[in-house]
């Protein structure tokens, strides 16, 4: 990618598209191709304790948890929009996208919004860091709570 590619609407595009796949990812059962998608140290933040997911094996006990929630409360459509993205040098994205967890047409809970960083590691691009408007004891920021490796709180 060259500077003229650093535009908003390309930094939005690459976003979405890690948006979808991470997605699919759990529509799937595919925690290998989540696993190309997820920089690890991964870092999840939240308005409770910081979650650092250090390794493969915390990464899947979060994926796990997610799988579990989407299917216990019936959730059919795990549907994430990118609302702004754009470039914070030739290698980082920051972006901000909207959650929406819907079981049929129904909202399981509040939309929310989560800024995150994405960091292009040769040609692939990962999420590093994100930062959900999530309580970590009820719906799905209970999953965050429940599987953070670090138990630090958020500075």
């Amino acid at each position: 990618m060259n500077v003229l590619d650093q535009t908003d609407e390309a930094a939005q595009q690459i976003y979405q598209d890690l948006l979808d796949r991470i997605a699919n990812s759990y529509r799937d059962n595919d925690f290998e191709a989540l696993t190309g998608l997820i920089h690890l140290p991964y870092t999840v933040l939240s308005f409770g304790p910081v979650t650092v997911l250090e390794n493969p094996t915390d990464l899947r006990k979060l994926f796990d948890g997610i799988r579990r929630y989407l299917s216990r409360t019936g959730i059919t459509h795990y549907h994430r929009v990118c609302l702004v993205g754009r470039f914070t040098a030739t290698d980082e994205i920051e972006a901000m996208h909207e959650t929406r967890l819907l079981a049929g047409a129904q909202l399981v809970e509040t939309p929310y919004p989560v800024k995150s960083v994405v960091r292009r590691f040769g040609d692939k691009w990962k999420v590093c860091e994100s930062d959900n408007a999530l309580e970590p004891d009820r719906g799905f920021g209970r999953i965050f709570q429940e599987h953070r490796a670090n138990r630090g709180r958020r500075h």
